[in-house]
């Protein structure tokens, strides 16, 4: 609007709450509207627009004075808001339903919230606790796995790989090495593999990486064809168990995961 058009309409919301109430909601319904177009769907804008155009909502009089809706009463623009209103309101809700099928972009899913920071921060708090019990010069079990995990952490993923496969051939039933040969393979793109390596944890009724295992696992079919419907199944156990530390997050994952 120029300058003075918008300075009537204003004065004309200020004398009518009903009016002022309306163009409130068709600017929420914008902004509801703005913001599906951030996430690509700017096309349902345009064609707000572009309707809005058609029935002549944009235009001015032939004289040019002033836009269409300064040449009704004030009852006339109450309806014409509310109409806009209305037709927006339609179609955010068609914007709504056509995209509620469509399927989760897994790609997106997994990066938001695989965290390799985490697995970092639990790989320090078990070297933390791996205290060595053997003679001076001799390695121990824990020493094994503490260097193992400490390659883990400065980023050398290879020479953690080997180390702890060395562990589990003498110790083939150790979760922590299992769980953490797991990680380096996911971190590594290599999610088949990973997923051998989770499902016996996630599985298990014993270890306190279950539930661990179990999110990882969820992450890694994601990255899986077909594996919709598994990673679905892993982060609905995890959002029903109050007991998992983050199941409000399995929750939010899950939430974004179309329903069969």
């Amino acid at each position: 609007m120029a300058p003075d058009e918008r300075a009537a309409f204003e004065a004309a919301m200020a004398n009518d709450p009903a009016l002022r109430h309306d163009v409130e909601l068709e600017r929420a319904l914008l902004a509801g509207l703005e913001y599906a177009g951030r996430q690509g769907k700017r096309q349902t804008i345009r064609a707000v627009h572009q309707k809005l155009r058609e029935e002549g909502f944009f235009d001015r009089n032939s004289a040019g004075s002033s836009p269409m809706f300064f040449q009704l009463s004030t009852t006339g623009i109450k309806r014409l808001v509310a109409a806009a209103a209305v037709f927006i309101a339609l179609a955010a809700s068609i914007w709504f339903f056509l995209n509620r099928n469509t399927p989760p972009d897994a790609g997106v899913l997994f990066a938001q919230y695989y965290q390799a920071g985490d697995e970092v921060l639990r790989a320090r708090r078990i070297i933390g606790s791996l205290e060595s019990h053997g003679m001076a010069g001799v390695q121990t079990a824990p020493d094994t796995l503490r260097m193992a995990l400490e390659q883990y952490e400065a980023g050398n993923y290879e020479k953690a790989l080997a180390a702890l496969k060395n562990f589990l051939e003498t110790h083939p039933q150790n979760d922590t090495a299992q769980y953490y040969t797991g990680v380096v393979h996911m971190s590594q793109g290599r999610y088949a593999r990973a997923i051998d390596l989770f499902l016996p944890i996630a599985r298990s009724a014993e270890s306190p990486m279950k539930g661990d295992a179990l999110w990882n696992l969820g992450l890694c079919y994601l990255k899986m064809e077909n594996g919709l419907p598994d990673a679905r199944h892993a982060f609905a156990r995890l959002a029903a168990d109050n007991n998992y530390p983050n199941h409000r997050g399995a929750k939010a994952v899950l939430e974004q995961l179309i329903p069969d």
